[in-house]
């Protein structure tokens, strides 16, 4: 719910585990995060990123995307992918006009301080 565009997808289970944390793919890398949508044939590849991100997040995205599909997706199944940063550099932009199955979602973080009450 905190994130409404993703209510609709849940992280991967193997065996009644949850394993689309970090999934480790042994070969191509691990993927931050890894989902399967509840309802339709659709897989999720989210890459999270702490700062600003470049045209070499999608090259990484890209290269997970093409792991999934190869080796956890079935027929008919497609495989999406997208990159959660706080930034995205001009080279990502340009990028990512050209590239399909991939989003970016940009996040903010706010703190709000208060005062500590002493007696």
């Amino acid at each position: 719910d905190a994130i409404p565009e993703l209510k609709d997808w849940q992280l991967f289970e193997q065996d009644g585990d949850i394993v689309g944390f970090e999934y480790n793919t042994n070969t191509v890398g691990r993927i931050d995060l890894l989902a399967h949508h509840k309802t339709e044939k659709r897989w999720l590849v989210i890459e999270l990123k702490r700062a600003q991100s470049s045209d070499k997040t999608i090259g990484q995205v890209l290269r997970y995307m093409g792991w999934v599909d190869q080796n956890l997706a079935e027929d008919g199944e497609e495989v999406f992918g997208l990159i959660v940063s706080h930034s995205a550099d001009k080279a990502m932009q340009y990028a990512m006009k050209h590239t399909k199955n991939i989003d970016i979602m940009l996040y903010d973080v706010q703190f709000k301080l208060e005062k500590v009450i002493t007696f």
